[in-house]
């Protein structure tokens, strides 16, 4: 049983955060808003040229003729470097048990099975085995990467190939990257502390099954951009809400609408998001000289955004004085 089913995803658009919202409704469910395919194209003509600013006026790194890029689809070519590698790393997650549905760890249903988030079993180990500490830790991971169908997968990095591009252009690929890294475990632990709240007060559990699915990371993420702009206003289905709540909105209109979707696998990315942006998980900080190595490894890749100097807390290290 998979909760995070084939609608799962967030189906809205996220303009960059270095401009105001102004939605049409029309164009929702494809992905896009008013200004926010220009502004798009508007980061790719500043990244080619070299001349593009942020919403803090920092320069972005100069592309290199785009020949990184050619074989991609124009819709992926102009995203960011990040947002578009994890796009193409579900995309082929996906395909890969497609292709090879008799598999028996990503074949088809094996991935749903062998790969999905179950809290309850964690929970209810009677032993731990090294073999088992692998099994559970590569669950906690590779569900992120795990869709039950092709319309889960297509929803999702629709949603994330705008709220992800906002937030690595707001912050830098690198920031961006650890940030997103920090989501796909701080997620599904949020979930696994509620449950086992619940099971040791003999309460019935949140999810008795287990789950697949990017949209707990999504709904993270765009909490995390929602708090960043609380005074802004994001379109949900068409109608305009307050950002600071807009998660929540999100989260009850989709659960109207698509039931199968798992309201708590969502409810913790949105928890996850708000400890993160609130500074309790400043812990995960990576160390300065990570952060450069990095930056240093992946700044002549088409589409690299500089780190921006906005910080989401706990994800960029502190510049030194």
């Amino acid at each position: 049983m998979h909760d995070m089913a084939s609608l799962g995803g967030p189906l809205l658009s996220f303009p960059p955060s270095s401009r105001p919202f102004h939605p049409n409704p029309s164009l929702l469910l494809r992905g896009a808003s008013t200004g926010g395919t220009d502004n798009f194209l508007l980061h790719e003509a500043a990244w080619s040229s070299g001349s593009g600013k942020t919403g803090g006026g920092n320069t972005l790194l100069r592309l290199r003729g785009g020949s990184q890029r050619d074989w991609l689809p124009p819709a992926l070519a102009k995203l960011p470097v990040v947002t578009r590698a994890f796009i193409l790393f579900n995309l082929a997650f996906f395909l890969l048990g497609v292709a090879a549905p008799d598999h028996p760890l990503v074949g088809g249903s094996a991935a749903v099975r062998n790969l999905g988030f179950a809290p309850g079993e964690i929970l209810g180990l009677r032993s731990i085995s090294p073999a088992e500490v692998v099994k559970q830790a590569g669950r906690v991971v590779g569900h992120t990467f795990t869709h039950a169908s092709l319309l889960h997968v297509a929803f999702n990095m629709l949603s994330l190939s705008s709220i992800g591009a906002s937030l690595e252009v707001l912050v830098g690929s690198v920031s961006f990257l650890f940030l997103v890294a920090t989501m796909i475990l701080a997620t599904p632990l949020t979930l696994l502390a509620a449950e086992a709240f619940l099971y040791f007060t003999n309460s019935p559990p949140l999810i008795p099954g287990n789950m697949v699915g990017f949209s707990g990371v999504i709904f993270a993420l765009f909490t995390l951009h929602t708090l960043h702009n609380p005074t802004s206003v994001v379109p949900i289905f068409g109608h305009p809400v307050p950002a600071q709540y807009a998660p929540l909105a999100l989260l009850g209109v989709q659960s109207l609408l698509f039931p199968q979707a798992s309201f708590w696998g969502h409810a913790a990315g949105i928890a996850a998001g708000f400890l993160h942006a609130r500074g309790f998980l400043s812990w995960t900080a990576v160390p300065p000289a990570w952060f450069v190595a990095v930056e240093r490894s992946l700044r002549h890749w088409d589409g690299f955004v500089r780190h921006t100097g906005v910080e989401l807390a706990g994800q960029a290290p502190k510049r030194r004085r």
